[in-house]
């Protein structure tokens, strides 16, 4: 960097909590369900994974979403999982008419939700959720979503600092290994 005016001890006290900051993963990656099985089949990380599929009630994702905005779910709730609000996103995307997107947008999905709510109160979406933390799948339509996980302490495990430049930082593809990885 060599500015002298550089934030470097902000930079630096960035770094602790590294792995809160980066993802292999696409945090959520919306297009036809096609698209995403072509996704999936061609990503060694995802192919391999066994997935389990599930009916969720979308009343029930709302819910824990007015309790916590910022839930994390289907990991250990507290510090791995989906992101409640990436879930809702990918569901009003799966469940939504095409007037209410904006391209693969929707527009205003607590909204959208809502409305389909208000006409089918058992409404539910198809997720599919791999054995480990790799993008969980949301899925209805034909469409479908890629939802990455939030996993902090695996994410750090990925960066390394330059020898030369300790503000130089690599990032290695993620393994099976790394997967497995439980602290």
């Amino acid at each position: 960097m060599g500015c002298p005016h550089a934030p470097y001890e902000k930079i630096k006290a960035q770094f602790a909590h590294i792995g809160q900051l980066i993802t292999p993963f696409p945090i959520l990656h919306k297009d036809s369900l096609a698209q995403l099985e072509k996704i999936v089949e061609k990503d060694p990380s995802l192919f391999r994974r066994q997935y389990t599929v599930m009916q969720v009630e979308i009343k029930t994702l709302l819910e824990q979403y007015r309790k916590n905005k910022t839930a994390l779910l289907y990991g250990d709730m507290t510090h791995t999982g989906y992101p409640i609000t990436e879930l809702l996103q990918a569901v009003a995307y799966v469940i939504a008419n095409h007037d209410e997107l904006s391209g693969k947008r929707p527009k205003k999905y607590i909204e959208i939700i809502q409305r389909h709510l208000h006409d089918n109160v058992n409404l539910a979406v198809e997720i599919r959720k791999p054995d480990l933390l790799t993008p969980l799948m949301v899925v209805g339509n034909g469409r479908g979503a890629l939802i990455g996980a939030h996993n902090p302490q695996v994410y750090q495990r990925l960066v390394t600092r330059a020898p030369e430049n300790e503000y130089k930082l690599f990032v290695r593809q993620i393994t099976e290994d790394d997967l497995h990885y439980v602290r």
